[in-house]
Protein backbone atom coordinates (compact mmCIF):
# COMPACT_ATOMS: atom_id res chain seq x y z
CA UNK A 1 0.00 0.00 0.00
CA UNK A 2 2.99 2.31 0.91
CA UNK A 3 4.52 1.40 -2.35
CA UNK A 4 1.33 2.41 -4.26
CA UNK A 5 0.93 5.64 -2.23
CA UNK A 6 4.65 6.61 -3.06
CA UNK A 7 4.72 6.23 -6.80
CA UNK A 8 1.21 8.00 -6.84
CA UNK A 9 2.99 10.69 -5.27
CA UNK A 10 5.82 10.55 -7.90
CA UNK A 11 3.76 10.66 -10.77
CA UNK A 12 1.44 13.74 -9.25
CA UNK A 13 4.52 15.38 -9.69
CA UNK A 14 6.10 14.36 -12.99
CA UNK A 15 6.03 16.90 -15.57
CA UNK A 16 5.24 16.40 -19.33
CA UNK A 17 5.07 17.76 -22.53
CA UNK A 18 4.14 16.48 -26.02
CA UNK A 19 4.15 19.59 -28.95
CA UNK A 20 5.77 19.35 -32.53
CA UNK A 21 8.77 21.60 -33.37
CA UNK A 22 9.84 23.71 -36.34
CA UNK A 23 11.97 25.98 -36.87
CA UNK A 24 14.31 28.14 -39.14
CA UNK A 25 18.06 28.51 -38.73
CA UNK A 26 20.45 30.99 -39.97
CA UNK A 27 23.85 30.82 -41.49
CA UNK A 28 26.23 33.99 -42.33
CA UNK A 29 27.98 32.05 -44.18
CA UNK A 30 24.91 31.70 -46.77
CA UNK A 31 25.29 34.64 -48.86
CA UNK A 32 22.08 35.80 -51.02
CA UNK A 33 21.77 31.84 -53.01
CA UNK A 34 23.35 29.68 -50.72
CA UNK A 35 21.67 27.03 -48.51
CA UNK A 36 23.14 25.29 -45.30
CA UNK A 37 22.57 21.52 -45.38
CA UNK A 38 22.23 19.25 -42.83
CA UNK A 39 20.11 17.66 -39.85
CA UNK A 40 18.44 18.94 -37.66
CA UNK A 41 17.77 16.76 -34.39
CA UNK A 42 15.14 16.93 -31.41
CA UNK A 43 16.61 15.84 -28.04
CA UNK A 44 15.52 15.97 -24.19
CA UNK A 45 17.98 16.32 -21.52
CA UNK A 46 18.31 13.82 -19.04
CA UNK A 47 20.84 12.97 -15.90
CA UNK A 48 20.99 9.57 -18.15
CA UNK A 49 21.72 9.51 -21.78
CA UNK A 50 19.56 12.19 -23.11
CA UNK A 51 16.54 10.56 -25.21
CA UNK A 52 16.39 11.56 -28.94
CA UNK A 53 13.11 12.11 -30.42
CA UNK A 54 13.42 12.27 -33.96
CA UNK A 55 15.35 13.81 -37.18
CA UNK A 56 14.67 15.58 -40.38
CA UNK A 57 17.20 16.94 -42.91
CA UNK A 58 17.02 20.64 -43.12
CA UNK A 59 15.38 22.33 -46.44
CA UNK A 60 16.23 26.26 -47.47
CA UNK A 61 17.58 26.39 -44.02
CA UNK A 62 14.22 25.20 -41.96
CA UNK A 63 13.21 21.82 -40.75
CA UNK A 64 9.67 20.50 -39.33
CA UNK A 65 7.82 17.10 -38.72
CA UNK A 66 9.61 16.75 -35.34
CA UNK A 67 7.03 15.25 -32.22
CA UNK A 68 8.45 15.63 -28.66
CA UNK A 69 6.68 13.55 -26.64
CA UNK A 70 8.16 13.10 -23.01
CA UNK A 71 7.60 12.98 -19.15
CA UNK A 72 9.75 13.42 -16.52
CA UNK A 73 9.58 12.34 -12.78
CA UNK A 74 12.82 14.14 -11.61
CA UNK A 75 12.64 17.58 -12.85
CA UNK A 76 11.06 19.60 -15.74
CA UNK A 77 11.37 18.38 -19.45
CA UNK A 78 14.75 20.40 -20.91
CA UNK A 79 14.45 19.89 -24.66
CA UNK A 80 16.82 20.98 -27.28
CA UNK A 81 17.72 21.22 -30.92
CA UNK A 82 20.65 19.68 -31.76
CA UNK A 83 22.01 20.65 -35.68
CA UNK A 84 24.87 18.81 -37.63
CA UNK A 85 25.77 21.17 -40.89
CA UNK A 86 27.91 22.65 -42.61
CA UNK A 87 27.90 26.38 -41.47
CA UNK A 88 31.86 27.06 -40.33
CA UNK A 89 34.02 28.70 -42.48
CA UNK A 90 36.62 25.33 -41.79
CA UNK A 91 34.16 23.12 -44.01
CA UNK A 92 33.11 25.51 -46.49
CA UNK A 93 35.54 27.00 -48.99
CA UNK A 94 34.56 30.95 -50.43
CA UNK A 95 32.60 29.01 -53.32
CA UNK A 96 30.33 27.22 -50.73
CA UNK A 97 30.90 23.67 -51.11
CA UNK A 98 32.54 21.71 -48.62
CA UNK A 99 36.77 22.07 -48.14
CA UNK A 100 36.32 19.36 -45.54
CA UNK A 101 34.59 15.95 -46.64
CA UNK A 102 32.58 14.15 -43.98
CA UNK A 103 32.85 17.10 -41.04
CA UNK A 104 29.82 18.71 -39.91
CA UNK A 105 30.24 21.56 -37.16
CA UNK A 106 27.13 20.94 -34.25
CA UNK A 107 25.01 23.95 -33.33
CA UNK A 108 22.55 23.69 -29.58
CA UNK A 109 19.78 25.13 -29.30
CA UNK A 110 17.82 24.80 -25.90
CA UNK A 111 14.49 26.24 -25.49
CA UNK A 112 11.07 25.99 -23.45
CA UNK A 113 8.22 23.86 -24.02
CA UNK A 114 5.83 25.70 -25.54
CA UNK A 115 2.67 26.88 -23.42
CA UNK A 116 -0.68 26.94 -24.20
CA UNK A 117 0.45 25.35 -27.61
CA UNK A 118 0.74 22.10 -29.62
CA UNK A 119 3.56 23.91 -31.55
CA UNK A 120 6.41 25.83 -31.79
CA UNK A 121 8.68 27.51 -33.63
CA UNK A 122 12.30 28.04 -33.26
CA UNK A 123 14.78 30.47 -35.07
CA UNK A 124 18.95 30.71 -34.17
CA UNK A 125 21.65 31.35 -35.67
CA UNK A 126 23.97 28.34 -35.70
CA UNK A 127 27.41 30.39 -35.53
CA UNK A 128 26.68 31.54 -31.80
CA UNK A 129 25.20 28.44 -30.92
CA UNK A 130 28.19 26.56 -32.28
CA UNK A 131 30.42 24.06 -29.92
CA UNK A 132 33.68 23.97 -30.39
CA UNK A 133 34.04 20.65 -31.86
CA UNK A 134 33.61 19.83 -35.31
CA UNK A 135 32.30 15.93 -36.17
CA UNK A 136 34.60 14.19 -38.84
CA UNK A 137 33.90 10.86 -40.12
CA UNK A 138 31.76 9.90 -36.88
CA UNK A 139 34.71 10.90 -34.44
CA UNK A 140 35.29 13.97 -33.13
CA UNK A 141 38.05 16.75 -33.25
CA UNK A 142 38.44 19.97 -31.20
CA UNK A 143 38.36 22.82 -33.20
CA UNK A 144 38.09 26.62 -31.58
CA UNK A 145 34.64 28.19 -32.87
CA UNK A 146 35.66 31.60 -34.20
CA UNK A 147 33.21 33.45 -32.38
CA UNK A 148 34.07 31.95 -28.91
CA UNK A 149 37.41 31.16 -26.75
CA UNK A 150 37.09 27.56 -27.65
CA UNK A 151 34.50 26.91 -24.78
CA UNK A 152 31.27 25.43 -25.98
CA UNK A 153 28.24 27.73 -26.32
CA UNK A 154 24.90 26.53 -25.20
CA UNK A 155 22.49 29.67 -25.78
CA UNK A 156 19.09 29.26 -23.90
CA UNK A 157 16.67 30.85 -25.10
CA UNK A 158 12.69 30.59 -25.89
CA UNK A 159 11.09 30.25 -29.31
CA UNK A 160 7.63 30.95 -30.24
CA UNK A 161 4.78 29.24 -30.81
CA UNK A 162 3.83 28.85 -34.89
CA UNK A 163 1.19 31.43 -35.65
Amino acid sequence: MKSLIIISALLAVAFSAEFKVGGKVRCKLDGASGRTTGIAQLWEHDVDPDDHMGEVALKDNKFSGLHFSETEVFGEVEPYVQVFHDCHPDIRKDSGHPAKSGCRAVSNYHFSPPQGSDEIWVEFDLETTLESQLKCDGASRLHPNPNTTGEPRHDVGVGHAEE
